[in-house]
């Protein structure tokens, strides 16, 4: 059941608030005749005018239903002080019966408002629970983006629909520009490739250079707060702008923008920052991604010259392992080592001349890589300074080096022959 339809079926008709007192008072003149004709005696009945309440406070609620509890008994004062009746057992049974109409009011009152708040929290739920569900479509689309250009696109595609706007736009810092990166998608407000200096007067724009939250709330805010943006976007009576944050660095934004529709979320803003907190990991994911195809392409690369080194020039082969390790990994010195029994024995360098050639090391200085060399492993080693002993930690603290990655090579198969590593 939709929020309208609990509304509809626990809140009170409405009418306007002249039918609704009217109605109470035309039912009251109706009680009070009712009584008077059941009762030719003269005898009060009481019990007319309690229904009236109560059909009162359904129909019109607190106020039209105290109205007749004020009519109704009114009316019945003024009969009995004429006829000189208000006395004894009279006064009480004016009184209790009016205690009893009041009570019926409180009560209705005390029903009406348990059920306003059940409707209300029903109500929330069902949104918090359509939100929920939004969120986590849009979380699952990210976790299959694997290119800034899909991420960009999930937000575009399904952020708008959890906040309620129009529309979306993604764009990403380069230099001193922003760029729209979403593609030619419905519901994209912005062109791909569109772009547009960081100090442009564009929501989108001011929240990547900034790193913080940009709003305009109504058409009059974002003429005179985003000039460029509002000639932009016609259409655009309000905005959001968030950026989008990759390893504690703003490298973009996501902008949201709504029409006059009146269809924007109460909780636009933190859905929409939640929706940009899951658009930056994405991002991350991707760059993370990137960076690793990168590295695994190189690797092979150089695992792809490596066979050269005994079928062409020595030297021109292990140069090429070098400088294509250097610039694959963007490391500071590229070292190929030859391995003969426990000894490491210099082959090339890049940069070159950075050790002298025919230098050897003992592998013993090094056991991480002595096990990465028996295994046919590649390691990772953080701080190098830490893992080095004997001669090749002074070495390497001449040398100032810290991380070091090393690959052992076998070429042909068999135990490895070379091994690079990059610092």
């Amino acid at each position: 059941m939709t929020g309208d339809r609990l509304t509809s079926a626990y809140a009170y008709v409405h009418r306007s608030w002249f039918l609704r007192y009217g109605a109470a008072i035309v039912l009251t003149a109706a009680g009070v005749l009712i009584s008077e004709a059941l009762t030719p005696d003269g005898a009060e009945l009481y019990t007319v005018l309690v229904g009236v309440v109560s059909v009162s406070v359904w129909l019109g609620g607190l106020g039209p239903a105290l109205v007749a509890v004020a009519a109704g008994w009114t009316f019945e004062l003024v009969d009995q002080v004429a006829s000189d009746t208000f006395q004894g057992v009279e006064v009480t049974r004016w009184l209790a019966t009016m205690a009893v109409a009041l009570g019926v009011v409180l009560v209705s009152e005390v029903l009406r408002r348990g059920r306003e708040q059940a409707t209300a929290a029903a109500t929330a739920a069902q949104s918090s629970f359509r939100d929920m569900e939004g969120l986590q479509r849009l979380s699952a689309t990210l976790l299959e983006a694997l290119t800034p250009s899909a991420v960009a696109q999930a937000l575009v595609e399904k952020a708008p629909a959890l906040v309620g706007a129009r529309a979306a736009a993604v764009g990403m810092i380069d230099g001193n520009d922003l760029v729209i990166t979403d593609p030619r998608i419905a519901g994209s407000h912005h062109e791909p490739g569109f772009r547009m200096k960081l100090g442009a007067a564009v929501p989108i724009a001011q929240a990547a250079n900034q790193g913080t939250t940009v709003r305009a709330d109504d058409r009059r805010a974002f003429e005179r707060d985003f000039p460029e943006g509002a000639a932009l976007t016609p259409y655009a009576h309000r905005a959001i702008a968030l950026p989008l944050w990759v390893a504690g660095e703003a490298v973009g934004a996501m902008s949201l923008l709504f029409d006059d529709s009146g269809s924007a979320h109460a909780e636009a803003e933190a859905i929409a920052a939640l929706a940009a907190g899951l658009g930056g990991q994405a991002l991350e994911r991707a760059r993370l991604y990137a960076r690793e195809q990168e590295s695994r392409q190189g690797l092979d690369r150089i695992l792809r010259v490596a066979p050269r080194f005994f079928a062409d020039n020595v030297e021109g082969a292990a140069a090429a392992i070098c400088s294509e390790a250097a610039t694959t990994f963007d490391a500071d010195i590229a070292i190929l080592w030859r391995i003969r029994e426990r000894t490491l024995e210099l082959v090339s360098t890049a940069p070159t001349e950075t050790l002298a050639l025919g230098l050897d090391a003992s592998l013993e200085d090094f056991p991480t890589l002595s096990d990465a060399v028996e295994n046919l492993r590649v390691s990772f080693v953080a701080d190098v300074q830490e893992e080095a002993r004997g001669e090749g930690l002074e070495r390497v603290r001449s040398l100032g080096l810290r991380s070091s990655f090393r690959v052992p090579i076998a070429i042909g198969g068999g135990e490895a022959e070379l091994v690079l590593i990059v610092s």
